[in-house]
């Protein structure tokens, strides 16, 4: 139970350093819960942290709880509790996989915040908005509002808005005379956004994941 929570614990840490490095305000999707679209809009301004220190931290969290791991595993274990201690894990490789795909991109995303052509900056509050959508599935999958088929079929229109933020990007080039360099650096954001959102999808698995010990307790 506690080493579940832990992981819980890093997966919410993991969502809220991926909206600080998209400059959104964490508390915009944790506690207000608005329309994605609308929470992007009211984020417009840049959001400066140390995200480095921020990935340091969440590196020494999965390190701790790798070695906490070895030390249960010395244990006479049931297959049950090993298979549970399998899911943990893989859920802390998922949120720090997250963390290591979006920090690598800060440094575009404060790139596109900044330009001036228009079409660039549409292009990034589309990315900002799909990955401010599906935060909004896992607050909702957490909190239990949602059960895991809703925010499954939920989380395949993200699918669909990365294929539209693909298209969009691609035709920047030849109708708008974007230079190539921005359409491939939207386009590897855009493509690092989306895979650390499939990350975050399967890492959340672990929220709900319970024990025998905690229903005894009640």
């Amino acid at each position: 139970v506690a080493l579940r929570n832990e992981v819980s614990n890093l997966f919410v840490k993991t969502m809220k350093f991926g909206l600080l490095l998209a400059n959104i305000k964490p508390n915009d999707i944790f506690n207000k819960n608005r329309d994605a679209k609308a929470t992007v809009a009211q984020n417009q301004s840049r959001i400066d942290f140390d995200h480095q220190k921020t990935y340091e931290n969440i590196k020494e969290i999965e390190i701790n709880t790798v070695a906490f791991v070895n030390r249960l595993n010395e244990q006479n274990l049931t297959p049950e509790q090993s298979q549970s201690i399998d899911t943990l894990l893989m859920s802390v490789r998922e949120s720090v996989y997250a963390a290591k795909l979006l920090k690598d991109i800060k440094e575009d995303i404060n790139e596109f915040s900044q330009s001036s052509n228009l079409s660039i900056l549409k292009v990034y509050d589309e990315i900002r908005s799909n990955l401010a959508y599906a935060m909004i599935i896992f607050v909702n999958y957490m909190e239990e509002k949602w059960p895991l088929d809703k925010c499954l079929q939920k989380f395949s229109n993200a699918e669909e808005r990365n294929v539209n933020i693909l298209r969009e990007t691609m035709s920047l080039a030849s109708k708008e005379h974007v230079n190539e360099i921005r359409v491939v650096s939207l386009l590897n954001t855009n493509r690092s956004v989306y895979m650390a959102l499939q990350s975050l999808m399967a890492a959340s698995k672990v929220v709900n994941l319970h024990f025998p010990l905690e229903e005894e307790a009640i």
